[in-house]
């Protein structure tokens, strides 16, 4: 799931990108989204790293 929305060969989703995969994958809105992606993007650097998702992915789940 997160390759279907990465732009390049790096294992991460720039901010545009980890939003779109929240809101399609995850059924929410766009709010939720930027809330879940503050909380779980760790070193705060408006990326989202394949450590960070597979973070977010086993506090949340999938959907």
């Amino acid at each position: 799931m997160f390759s279907k929305y990465q732009t390049g060969v790096a294992r991460r989703l720039k901010k545009p990108e980890a939003l779109a995969m929240l809101m399609n994958e995850f059924a929410l809105n766009e709010i939720e989204a930027q809330i879940f992606f503050q909380i779980f993007d760790k070193d705060q650097n408006e990326v989202l790293s394949l450590w960070e998702f597979r973070q977010f992915n086993q506090t949340v789940g999938t959907k």
